[in-house]
């Protein structure tokens, strides 16, 4: 265990910079489920926050679905609907 150190109230240093906290954390919404297949919605803090949308196939391998310079966000998912659907291994 490390030598501890008394330090005055918020003068204290710590490893959990902002940097820390906007770099990691990747998030996962709108889970979809068709046939065999999962696709679900990443968001990449590393990439300006886009969100892709990504299959898992029942051979365990993730894909992305859409390429670099799109962004599946959208005002609409915020008053109730996802940015998202997929049916039949089809992406909408």
């Amino acid at each position: 265990m490390s030598n501890k150190k008394q330090s005055p109230y918020g003068s204290w240093e710590s490893a959990i910079t902002p940097e820390k906290i906007i770099e990691g954390g990747l998030k996962f919404n709108e889970v979809r489920i068709d046939n065999n297949d999962i696709y679900f919605l990443e968001g990449r803090p590393s990439e300006s926050g886009r969100n892709v949308i990504l299959k898992h196939n029942s051979d365990g391998i993730t894909t992305d679905i859409i390429t670099d310079n799109f962004n599946s966000r959208n005002a609409v998912h915020e008053y109730g609907g996802g940015s998202y659907v997929v049916s039949g291994g089809v992406v909408f």
